[in-house]
């Protein structure tokens, strides 16, 4: 028997490979999640999920909301350094 290594690898094993499992498991849904999210916002800025048929009014809508994440960004960079206003 040698120090630092354990007596019975066998029953080790089991708790490793489960152990590596889960964490490879979590690191799947997480990266699955962030581009869920990622989609879903691209998908609402562009409009592509709005059932209107009429373009002026997808295009409306396409550019209020892509000129409100502007204002969101400029906001944002005007309340961390005074920059702006």
């Amino acid at each position: 028997m040698e120090i630092g290594r354990p007596s019975e690898p066998d029953n080790n094993n089991g708790a490793e490979r489960n152990a590596r499992e889960i964490l490879s498991r979590a690191d799947r849904d997480s990266a699955d999640l962030f581009s869920t999210h990622l989609e879903k916002a691209v998908a609402h800025v562009a409009a592509s999920n709005e059932p209107s048929e009429d373009k002026l009014e997808l295009w409306a809508k396409r550019t209020g909301r892509v000129l409100g994440l502007i204002l969101l960004i400029l906001l944002a960079v005007n309340l961390a350094t005074g920059w702006f206003f």
